[in-house]
């Protein structure tokens, strides 16, 4: 289901709502071959916010960050961003506290729709799409994250 045409934002238009960078030598399920301008283009949104919900759980459960405004500095540091604003949008729109420790997978589809609204301006996918997305990591391959 992409929703490449007619979208405004580079994250809607390349299926990549979270805005996740391209690092070589990471291959994403569903990632296309070339990346745009530095980012990740997927070939349908499903795969975009897979990936976005399996980096949001390796940070939480691999790295140790639990709370809104730790996984925020990770996601969007603030060499490039406002992150403080960020870590206030993306805790006003969850109405989890900064400071509370999330509970995951619990709060993993609030923290995306809420990631997705801050990066994009809009929030355009049905909550049935977090899911599909989230069951597809049960299926994770070794050949991609």
């Amino acid at each position: 289901m992409s929703t490449r045409q007619g979208k405004s934002t580079l994250g809607i238009k390349h299926d990549n709502p979270g805005n996740i960078r391209f690092v070589e030598g990471v291959v994403w399920r569903g990632q296309s071959e070339t990346p745009y301008n530095g980012f990740v283009v997927f070939i349908d949104v499903i795969y975009g916010i897979r990936a976005m919900q399996r980096a949001l759980l390796v940070m939480y459960h691999q790295e140790g960050f639990h709370t809104i405004e730790q996984l925020i500095t990770r996601w969007a540091p603030p060499s490039e961003n406002n992150t403080p604003a960020y870590i206030k949008a993306v805790s006003t729109s969850t109405n989890i506290p900064s400071l509370a420790t999330l509970v995951m997978p619990a709060d993993l589809i609030l923290l995306c729709k809420a990631i997705i609204t801050h990066e994009n301006g809009y929030q355009p996918y049905p909550d049935i799409m977090f899911q599909d997305a989230f069951n597809l990591l049960k299926e994770a391959g070794k050949a991609y994250v």
